[in-house]
């Protein structure tokens, strides 16, 4: 019978034959909705025993992603998501793994294939449907490893149709924020693998993405910041302009908790742990003054960094120091930045500037 089973499901058998068997595998396990029960499980316990499971789940990916029949696609992926998300303790830790192995090696390996446009568009469907609903993070585990192909689609290769259809991914389903949230920032996270290559037009794209993707809290907007401060030492001024405008971005959103009426000042909110953590890299990000194109973004960076009174008063120091040097080319710069602080409200009307700047000079 297991053998039965995986040469029904093979390629070149019959269209019914192996419809027929997809749902049959379905209703012995109970997955699917009608079918289902303890009895039926047994059955398939009797039938197909466990030595074929990998063998079949390996199948019904295939065909969920490959087949050129779109019944056949649909009816294996149904399966293979109902026996996913089963709260049936036995069949999860039979087969989910294997699912997740199986059903995600598949769509990688298919959206990488730019020879098949046939089977891009099937798995970027799949994804689809798999991040679909209020809860688009229950398949994270099937859809995660792909998230690196499916933003250089959209970020780096010239298929309009096909990054139509991935920009409805991510900017629709991935931008329902859940109490969890893990896919948006494994979005940030695969930024590194294209940000060398991307035009300054698909760059807007990704800006967008920073400003619509949910991050649930201080661990994601972490684990976000360690991906992307490796950036700031590119060789290449295009990856680490990138870097800045998206930290840049990030900071309003998990900078500080909140401040409201009764609650402390700028310069004395709590600060959060991403700003705690990426702080320390202040003072190197004011080299990045002395190139023209990135100063907006560095300066935009370095003023939400000084919300952080410690921080301000390093920047505040070199500032100070760089303006009693009058042939410094990093001056332009750093005047930019103490204007955009200024502007920021970063100091406050108790200490003004020019004390700060008297003070530093008399030390």
């Amino acid at each position: 019978m297991p053998r039965a089973v995986e040469l029904a499901l093979k390629p070149g058998a019959r269209r019914n034959a192996r419809l027929a068997t997809i749902n049959l595998f379905g209703r012995l396990i109970g997955c699917v909705h009608g079918h289902g029960d303890t009895h039926t499980q047994s059955i398939y316990e009797n039938l197909l025993g466990r030595n074929s499971d990998a063998a079949i789940i390996s199948r019904l990916a295939d065909i969920a992603i490959k087949d050129d029949e779109d019944t056949l696609r649909s009816a294996a992926l149904h399966v293979l998501k109902s026996v996913y998300e089963t709260n049936d303790p036995v069949l999860t830790s039979r087969f989910r793994e294997a699912i997740k192995e199986s059903l995600s090696k598949v769509i990688d390996n298919s959206l990488k294939d730019q020879e098949n446009p046939g089977g891009r568009r099937n798995a970027v469907s799949a994804v689809n449907i798999l991040t679909q609903g209020n809860t688009p993070d229950r398949f994270s585990g099937i859809v995660s490893p792909s998230i690196p192909q499916l933003l250089k689609i959209v970020l780096v290769e010239g298929d309009k149709n096909l990054s139509e259809s991935v920009k409805n991914v991510l900017f629709g389903n991935l931008t329902i924020s859940t109490p969890e949230t893990k896919l948006s920032p494994d979005v940030f996270t695969a930024i590194p693998s294209v940000a060398t290559t991307i035009t300054p037009a698909r760059k807007a794209i990704l800006l967008q993405l920073a400003d619509s993707l949910p991050i649930a809290n201080s661990t994601a907007a972490t684990r976000i910041v360690n991906a992307l401060t490796p950036m700031l030492r590119s060789t290449s001024l295009p990856a680490r302009q990138t870097a800045i405008e998206i930290l840049s971005k990030l900071y309003p959103r998990h900078s500080l908790e909140s401040v409201g009426e009764g609650q402390p000042e700028r310069s004395t909110a709590t600060v959060s742990p991403v700003l705690k953590q990426t702080t320390p890299w202040a003072t190197k990000f004011m080299s990045l003054l002395q190139i023209e194109r990135l100063r907006p973004s560095v300066s935009a960076l370095l003023s939400l960094m000084s919300q952080d009174p410690a921080v301000r008063q390093k920047i505040t120091r070199r500032v100070t120091s760089m303006a009693l040097s009058s042939d410094n080319p990093a001056l332009a710069g750093h005047v930019e930045l103490l204007t955009r602080l200024i502007s920021d409200g970063a100091f406050s009307p108790t200490t003004p500037l020019p004390v700060l700047v008297r003070s530093h000079s008399q030390t």
